[in-house]
C-alpha cells in the first residue's frame, strides 16, 4: 500500500472513531467529563 493510500484510510478510521466518540459523548456527556477530570 502507498503512503497516500495508508493516510487517506488512516485519517478516514480516525473521522469514524470520532464520530463514535461524538456519539457516546451524546449520550453519556457525565462520564466523558468525569474521564477529563482525571
Amino acid at each position: 500500500m502507498n503512503k497516500r493510500n495508508w493516510r487517506r484510510k488512516k485519517y478516514s478510521i480516525l473521522k469514524k472513531k470520532k464520530k463514535i466518540k461524538e456519539k457516546e459523548k451524546a449520550q453519556h456527556p457525565e462520564e466523558d467529563e468525569q474521564k477529563e477530570l482525571e
